[in-house]
């Protein structure tokens, strides 16, 4: 028997498995309590699959942006804990997210790059989508970026929405 399921782990299959540090899990689930040029797809078929957008370089800095259907704070934070789990991630400064349920929840996290959340959520809602959750990922290349950062952060966003359908 598999500890995590098809669509992704669980949180408390995460704290059960000791796969997510303490600080970590309480990162994320505070996050979640709170208001190439053709992506690549991963996931299971059906259950929230991740498409990820091309990586866009500035000034040595580079963005991803990363957009899954999903349909409660739980698949959001599955999908959130999937994409910080990839090994090319892992050097990653900054995972920028923001999420609109149907339902009316919706919430965002800078990620540390401050008001880039909010950004993306205000993009999310601009262009109507809802069962949704963004997440820019930011490799710092030294060289600030300024306001140029946020114009990038929602154009990958737009872009990625924009290439693909997703389901």
């Amino acid at each position: 028997m598999s500890l995590f399921s098809p669509c992704g782990p669980t949180w408390q299959q995460i704290k059960q498995s000791g796969v997510c540090s303490p600080s970590s899990f309480l990162r994320l689930r505070s996050f979640a309590s709170s208001n190439s040029a053709e992506p690549r797809a991963s996931g299971p078929q059906g259950c929230g699959q991740i498409l990820s957008g091309e990586v866009v370089t500035d000034r040595r800095s580079r963005f991803q942006a990363h957009i899954a259907r999903v349909n409660s704070v739980d698949h959001v934070e599955s999908i959130v804990t999937q994409i910080r789990a990839r090994k090319d991630m892992k050097k990653a400064t900054h995972q920028m997210v923001a999420y609109r349920l149907s339902n009316g929840v919706s919430a965002r996290d800078d990620g540390g790059e401050g008001g880039a959340g909010d950004r993306i959520l205000s993009l999310l809602e601009r262009m109507n989508q809802t069962d949704i959750v963004a997440i820019v990922t930011r490799w710092y290349g030294g060289v600030p970026l300024g306001g140029d950062r946020f114009r990038i952060i929602t154009s990958v966003v737009k872009k990625l929405i924009e290439s693909k359908k997703i389901e």
